[in-house]
């Protein structure tokens, strides 16, 4: 991929103007839509999101309302008639849209996911829980365009609305040129990416397909249940009471040590994070994640800090029958930890190591603690 080529990116205003917040540039331009073209904002979004009901007669827009990106309510607010989640900069998050499925209680509003990112870990579990419509803001340029040119309207506007049009229609095609090669690479950086605030979009995208290409890889080994893009939280939230989800942590008696994979991406302080996590006890879980030019191997437990380690977990945190071959590891008496939950070990990973080799070291460790239950 070389950034330098889209010179049609590089020279659009909507790009720079759009990088301080991205979501909220985009929440507000459709509120903007909303607010000085009605029907014409009625007529895309009845046709983005598939709607067949009237609206509602005293419909009105909302941005960054009750912690939501965008939704169309009625005028006392009771009711939503559509909810608008944008992921620009962002991956959707599944606990994130679980929460907002419960701000409004009515039955019959049209939940929306506007995803620049097509093809994201999770995808498939938010579409199997038939909450959420995904939509792409390709599709939103073309409908927007093909409606706005019979519109009337001033001059200026329609170059606002065909100059939108074209800036996330030419985002959304560099965004599906940024997929990984298993032969590549894996420390990769483009300072043209950094230049145009587009960087962070990138890299979770990269490390969202290396989670991806993962949990294909061991779907296919059929030795556990996978489950993808699922954050830390998820992996300790689990038993309904009373309609509320309750933090039973690792002592949750619905998740069987060895019988779930938990894989998740994420960008933590820009860098890359893949991390996959098994229940290895009724109290703590093995965790091997990759972060930029580290390889980790943790042990996640509370107090975790104070025990004393089992002969198991110190292998498994010294890196006994390592799947990544040729790092460095780094020794460390005391260990690295994050608060009394975390405690690891890193391995570097090499400038020379490719994707797939990395992928298949984490599929290896994996399997290897699941082997040893």
């Amino acid at each position: 991929m070389d950034i330098t080529k889209n010179t049609d990116l590089q020279q659009m205003p909507m790009l720079y103007l759009s990088s301080g917040s991205k979501e909220l540039f985009h929440s507000n331009f459709l509120y903007w839509l909303g607010f000085c073209h009605r029907q014409l904002f009625e007529k895309v979004m009845t046709k983005l999101c598939h709607i067949n009901a009237a609206w509602p007669a005293d419909w009105m827009v909302r941005r960054e309302h009750r912690h939501l990106d965008l939704c169309v309510t009625d005028q006392k607010d009771k009711c939503a008639f559509i909810v608008v989640e944008n992921k620009v900069k962002s991956l959707p998050d599944r606990i994130q849209l679980r929460r907002y499925e419960g701000i409004y209680k009515n039955t019959g509003c049209s939940y929306v996911l506007l995803s620049l990112i097509k093809d994201f870990a999770g995808q498939r579990e938010i579409q199997e829980s038939a909450v959420w419509q995904i939509h792409h803001f390709d599709e939103l340029s073309q409908i927007l365009s093909s409606y706005a040119s019979s519109e009337k309207m001033s001059e200026s506007h329609r170059v606002y609305i065909n100059d939108y049009c074209h800036f996330i229609k030419t985002l959304s095609q560099q965004a599906e040129s940024w997929k990984i090669e298993l032969n590549q690479p894996h420390l990769l950086n483009y300072p043209e990416l950094q230049e145009l605030k587009l960087n962070d979009v990138y890299q979770k995208l990269r490390y969202s397909q290396m989670a991806t290409q993962l949990a294909k890889l061991l779907e296919a080994e059929k030795v556990a249940e996978v489950i993808l893009g699922m954050s830390n939280f998820e992996v300790i939230i689990g038993k309904k009471k009373d309609g509320e989800i309750q933090q039973l942590y690792f002592d949750n008696d619905e998740l069987t040590p060895f019988l779930h994979i938990f894989i998740s991406s994420n960008l933590l302080h820009g860098v890359g994070l893949v991390e996959a996590k098994i229940k290895v006890s009724d109290d703590c879980c093995f965790v091997i994640q990759l972060q930029g030019n580290r390889y980790c191997h943790g042990i996640e437990r509370y107090g975790i800090r104070s025990a004393k380690l089992t002969k198991k977990k110190k292998q498994f945190i010294d890196f006994k029958n390592s799947g990544l071959k040729g790092g460095e590891i780094k020794t460390d008496a005391k260990l690295c930890h994050y608060k009394e939950s975390f405690i690891y070990k890193w391995q570097k990973v090499e400038a020379t190591i490719s994707i797939g080799e990395l992928i298949d070291a984490m599929k290896k460790d994996l399997l290897s603690i699941i082997s040893e239950r």
